[in-house]
């Protein structure tokens, strides 16, 4: 999903429930990264560094707009075990 569909759904949840908070929660990108090893390559080209610029970027547009968002949340400073097992890594 790119930055801006990103915005789209935050702004449609904002027209749905006007006056009420935005919170964002569990957002993040996700690699194949073997425990101890070096993060592949994403096929889609995307790596965390534009991600988190493409994202907040327009968290910051939508709070221009006036969208109250109150919170967000990147998931996760650590990695999460799902599935039996630490793979894919979401960590920062």
């Amino acid at each position: 999903m790119s930055g801006d569909i990103y915005r789209s759904f935050i702004l449609a949840s904002n027209d749905f429930n006007r006056g009420l908070p935005i919170y964002i929660n569990e957002n993040s990108i996700a690699y194949k990264q073997p425990k101890g090893g070096k993060a592949e390559p994403r096929p889609d080209g995307w790596n965390r560094e534009k991600y988190l610029k493409s994202y907040i970027g327009e968290l910051v547009k939508c709070v221009e707009e006036c969208v109250p968002i109150k919170q967000y949340l990147y998931w996760s400073i650590v990695d999460d075990y799902e599935w039996n097992s630490y793979d894919p890594r979401l960590d920062l």
